[in-house]
């Protein structure tokens, strides 16, 4: 088997996977609390995906329940049950 190691100058082993693997920095706090419901207005645009593509607007106003948090965006719950993506900044204003 294959051992691989990173060594300091002074001799002492340093654990790799620092160098091997991207560091990922924490998500950013979240603005909303989690499992609440929120109201849409007439131009709140919901999205198929955490990204601002394809937007849809519902024909009037919804409840939507954040379920969870990523960058920018919340997943939702509709009332009917389907679920979509708001971006964090359209959440309850």
């Amino acid at each position: 088997h294959l051992h691989f190691g990173i060594y300091l100058k002074n001799g002492a082993a340093t654990d790799p996977l620092a160098y091997i693997q991207k560091i990922v920095p924490p998500a950013s706090p979240v603005a909303r609390p989690l499992n609440e419901w929120y109201q849409t207005t007439a131009d709140t645009k919901l999205y198929p995906s955490p990204a601002r593509k394809h937007p849809y607007v519902m024909p009037e106003a919804v409840k939507i329940k954040t379920e969870s948090y990523t960058k920018d965006f919340y997943r939702v719950l509709l009332q009917n049950g389907a679920k979509a993506f708001v971006a964090a900044a359209d959440i309850g204003r």
